[in-house]
């Protein structure tokens, strides 16, 4: 009977085999149905992946394998990782075409908390060299060598950033001013998850420049410096705000800026400034100290004409009065 058994079970084997790979395809036919057309809103270097328990469903995750949100607004310290990531691996997945080359001057993978807050202190270990920055990741103090003390003792309040950028003043949607204003504040709250009461101003000049005042002085607000960097890229990549015409700005004059402001003044030194400027500084401080040496020569050169002839000034002043 044994002998007689065997064929069947070895058939029964096959059968099972055959279903196990159907239902395995069929489940991750659906896994991969449950990432077709989904897109992460707020946070483009993430990957998506499915859980089908019981059922499927998109979940995103970055690269490091961090489950993130694609509901809210990724931190900036974690989103900073996140590209850092994303430019890596593609720096190592091939080569760059011939004679390019990649931006990524001012790019560093942060330091973060758990809950996204940047740490106090930020280094670059490709430069080994350390420096501060504000809750908003922005750099605050000059850049020392790492193994030296930064003096980063607490993180400084940045609390109000202003985005400055121009708009089309001949665009219809332009010239009814408190129309535009009311749009900007809207797509502000919309599109960067702002409550209504942190936009405080939206100004717009004769020139067609708006600045858009942004306070995190209000209940439970949305991080600024979040909304600083999707502000940037939302600029940069789509060039204008969600739910408005992309013609009504005019990024041509000039890109859009992100000012800073902080509880306390950073401490920059004069590395900040571009050699450009510190050449026109230069030359202008040696033009003022040339003008006081040639002051100071000609004022001795007339004090010792005067005591070697003390009438010389009458005796001119004489004939240009009988002439």
């Amino acid at each position: 009977m044994a002998l007689r058994s065997f064929p069947f079970a070895g058939a029964m084997a096959k059968v099972l085999v055959v279903l196990s790979c159907v239902v395995f395809l069929a489940v991750r036919s659906k896994a991969e149905d449950a990432c077709l057309g989904e897109k992460c809103q707020f946070n483009k270097f993430t990957k998506c992946t499915s859980i089908c328990e019981p059922e499927c469903k998109p979940v995103w995750k970055s690269l490091s394998g961090e489950t993130v949100n694609c509901d809210k607004l990724t931190p900036r310290c974690k989103l900073m990782q996140h590209e850092w990531d994303s430019l890596y691996k593609k720096s190592r997945s091939g080569a760059p075409p011939k004679g390019g080359r990649r931006d990524t001057d001012g790019l560093y993978r942060p330091e973060c908390h758990d809950d996204g807050v940047f740490k106090t202190k930020q280094c670059n270990d490709t430069l080994s060299t350390c420096w501060c920055v504000n809750s908003a990741g922005v750099r605050r103090t000059d850049r020392i060598p790492k193994d030296e003390d930064t003096g980063c003792n607490r993180l400084v309040n940045c609390f109000q950033i202003v985005v400055d950028f121009y708009v089309n003043k001949d665009h219809d949607d332009v010239k009814d001013e408190e129309l535009l204003k009311q749009k900007i504040k809207q797509s502000f709250a919309k599109g960067f998850k702002l409550k209504p009461e942190q936009v405080q101003e939206v100004t717009l000049s004769d020139d067609g420049q708006v600045m858009v005042t942004i306070s995190n002085k209000t209940t439970n607000p949305t991080d600024l410096g979040t909304v600083a960097y999707y502000v940037e890229k939302q600029f940069k990549d789509e060039k204008k705000l969600v739910d408005m015409d992309e013609k009504v700005f005019d990024l041509g004059k000039r890109e859009a800026y992100v000012w800073y402001y902080d509880d306390e003044p950073p401490t920059m030194s004069m590395e900040r400034i571009t050699p450009g400027i510190i050449i026109i500084v230069v030359v202008v401080v040696l033009a003022l100290i040339a003008c006081v040496i040639v002051s100071v020569l000609v004022y001795k050169q007339s004090m010792k004409n005067r005591k070697e002839n003390p009438y010389l000034g009458h005796e001119l002043n004489e004939k240009l009065t009988t002439a």
